[in-house]
């Protein structure tokens, strides 16, 4: 009976959106959910793998640098899969600032070198999180679809186009799903926490090795209910500690962004000019509260969390933001 009123629900807001008239479906039909998350080297590797049709979506020029408003079609293959889904809107919850070292600046190539520092110096990205409304009684929750923008620092309120070198890292990003243990019957309650993987290159003498680090953002409902506030936790040496980054705001600069990296170029497209892909030296944060993986499990354990985060990550996320974890504050910036 509560799956047809939902269905119905959806029926209604399908018809007064889109003509003509579409089928009626179950709004979380095509959520994807994670009950236990991946701990150990060859776990997180496989798994980043496995969710490669998971990639960050990314948005092209000249749209809203974000949307509060639910619409139906957020992205190039919301259009091109045509699957008439519930509406949606982007909410930024991170960005991410790239720079390159000034000694590293001498192997740019000297006809495009200015321009590749000129763009990083000018852009940035912002991480979103499709956020929508359940149908019936109008609560807000994740989609594990994540999306990715790129903007100036100058005029942040449109898009711009994603350069390859930039996109290339950007899609990195892959969606594990929404972490719940409640699979069976979903709801926008137990759709609240995102969970993303990415693989970082991270530049180790003349090689590189990938490195695996977690995102995870947790929505609270404010008191009206009308708010989702995304609480934002990124992990750091190969995930032995748990972050909490500050407050979400638009930066100024490269070192204003929640994450800030500092890359080299290591290949170019065929013509030696135009950058394809890059390599990470050096990364920092900018963190509210820093804990470690053993923090975080001697709480687990005084609070009998059996398996710690693999099974209760969205507690241990919520007792970080309302202060029940030991208040471990971090002034700024951590490498």
């Amino acid at each position: 009976m509560f799956s047809s009123i939902r269905v119905l629900a959806f029926s209604l807001v399908a018809f007064l959106i889109s003509s003509p008239p579409i089928l009626a479906i179950d709004e979380f039909k095509d959520v994807k959910t994670i009950e236990l998350l991946p701990m150990t080297d060859a776990e997180v590797e496989f798994a980043h793998s496995r969710s490669r049709g998971e990639t960050c979506e990314l948005i092209g020029a000249g749209e809203l640098m974000e949307t509060r408003a639910f619409v139906m079609n957020l992205t190039d293959r919301d259009r091109r899969e045509n699957a008439r889904l519930p509406p949606s809107a982007r909410h930024p919850l991170f960005t991410v600032g790239l720079s390159i070292d000034p000694l590293d600046q001498a192997d740019l190539p000297k006809l495009s070198g200015s321009k590749i520092l000129g763009y990083m110096e000018q852009h940035f990205v912002v991480l979103q999180a499709r956020v929508r409304q359940d149908l019936l009684d109008r609560k807000l929750y994740f989609h594990h679809r994540p999306i990715a923008v790129t903007t100036q620092f100058a005029a942040p309120r449109l898009t711009v186009a994603f350069e390859p070198v930039i996109a290339n890292s950007i899609q990195d990003f892959h969606s594990l799903g929404l972490f719940t243990a409640e699979t069976k019957r979903l709801k926008p309650e137990n759709l609240r926490t995102l969970i993303l993987l990415f693989k970082n290159n991270l530049l180790v003498g003349s090689r590189t090795r990938a490195q695996y680090e977690y995102a995870f953002i947790h929505g609270i409902p404010d008191k009206t209910g009308k708010v989702l506030e995304h609480h934002i936790f990124v992990t750091s040496d190969s995930r032995k500690r748990l972050n909490y980054l500050s407050d979400y705001r638009p930066p100024r600069r490269q070192r204003d962004c929640s994450i800030h990296g500092s890359v080299v170029i290591t290949d170019y497209d065929p013509s030696g000019i135009f950058p394809k892909t890059s390599a990470t030296k050096s990364y920092d944060l900018n963190v509210a509260r820093s804990y470690t993986m053993e923090e975080v499990n001697q709480y687990c354990e005084s609070q009998k969390l059996i398996d710690g985060l693999r099974k209760n990550l969205d507690t241990v996320l919520l007792a970080i933001a309302e202060h029940r974890i030991g208040d471990k504050q971090v002034p700024g910036k951590l490498k």
